[in-house]
């Protein structure tokens, strides 16, 4: 049986901006980036919206360490009208 350390170290492995479970998700976002960008924007919200859903956890967290060492801000807004069916909370990166 596999052992705790080397399930954690396979588990660093799998959450590096190179690891297939974060580079698409990167590569998701370089795309809605890219367009906004060439549209004059300055950000983008809803970085997951499209074909691809918000992973979850750990995942997150890798992707939001690597939107963010490429210099974006990265920022979670609350939901703006909780009284409203389809308001939701929502990220945005901007640069």
């Amino acid at each position: 049986m596999l052992d705790a350390s080397e399930a954690r170290r396979l588990t660093d492995g799998a959450l590096t901006s190179d690891a297939d479970a974060v580079r698409s998700y990167l590569k998701h976002i370089e795309g809605k980036i890219r367009e906004a960008a060439r549209k004059g924007r300055r950000s983008v919200s809803h970085p997951f919206s499209g074909p691809i859903h918000a992973p979850d956890g750990t995942i997150l967290e890798a992707v939001r360490k690597a939107v963010e060492g490429k210099g974006y801000t990265w920022t979670d807004h609350p939901d703006p009208d909780p009284g409203h069916p389809c308001s939701r909370p929502y990220t945005s990166i901007s640069w």
